[in-house]
């Protein structure tokens, strides 16, 4: 019986203390709950749950938005909200590295305040060319007269950027600029709203050789024209006379088979002149 009894007791103990774990339990999942109440059950605490779904209100109307909609509004707003964050912990950095920004910073300017002082300064003179149109004039080409055509602003550009123009350039300054540094001083470009006129210029570190440069540029061209055009005259001056030479000998052929007949034919050609005359 005692053994009995003392089994009824420690049932009884066990059954207190999972009612006491049940009620924490139960207070840990629903703070609602009074501890102090040893009435409340376990199905009680699970009905808790349902309950309060069932008493879940909405407030506001219903939207008919798209569900797609919402998701590009979701990602946008997650966009929007990550680039904010990476703004602000940028901003974070740099504040956080201030000093040694301006360090850069005005490593920087000082570099570059160093280097605009050890540059060289660049001179430039420019000098305009005025392209007249001329006549159409005779010219041989492979024996044969042609007409020549007046030369375009871009031919003429060519002509004064090309390997002559510089040689000629050097040649009147007496060699004392190469031909290649004068190709690489030289520029020259069409006046703009201008049909007849070339801007020429010259560059260089010397101010007095771009002046010098740009408009002996020009004696060189108007020499070269010049030379030039008085080749075009000789040669065709020589295609006219050799065909003056080439007629008039057809010409004395001629006369020498006149005369051959005469005198086959035993006619005096004087005589038959005065007759008819």
């Amino acid at each position: 019986m005692e053994n009995n009894k003392e089994n009824n007791k420690l049932s009884i103990s066990k059954m207190r203390r999972k009612k006491k774990q049940l009620k924490e339990v139960a207070s840990e999942e629903n703070p609602m709950i009074n501890p102090n109440t040893e009435t409340q059950s376990v199905s009680a605490k699970q009905e808790s749950k349902p309950k309060k779904q069932n008493n879940v209100k909405f407030y506001g109307k219903k939207d008919n938005v798209p569900l797609e909609e919402k998701v590009e509004k979701f990602i946008k707003k997650q966009e929007n909200y990550e680039d904010e964050v990476n703004l602000s912990i940028y901003l974070e950095i740099a504040y956080q590295y201030k000093f040694l920004i301006f360090l850069i910073l005005i490593a920087s300017l000082i570099a570059a305040f160093a280097y605009s002082k050890k540059q060289v300064p660049v001179y430039e003179a420019s000098t305009k060319i005025f392209i007249q149109e001329d006549l159409m004039e005779l010219q041989i080409i492979n024996n044969k007269p042609m007409f020549k055509k007046n030369y375009d602003l871009n031919t003429w550009m060519e002509i004064i950027k090309s390997s002559e123009i510089a040689r000629r350039t050097s040649e009147k300054l007496n060699g004392r600029i190469s031909p290649s540094r004068i190709l690489r001083m030289i520029s020259c470009d069409a006046e703009k709203d201008e049909e007849h006129i070339i801007n020429i210029k010259a560059t260089s570190v010397i101010p007095e050789e771009t002046a010098e440069v740009a408009n002996t540029v020009f004696l060189a061209l108007r020499d070269y024209d010049t030379e030039t055009r008085l080749l075009g005259y000789q040669n065709s001056l020589e295609f006219v006379n050799n065909q003056i030479r080439k007629k008039q000998a057809e010409l004395d052929s001629l006369d020498e088979k006149i005369d051959d007949f005469y005198r086959k034919n035993k006619i005096n050609k004087y005589a038959n002149n005065v007759e008819m005359n």
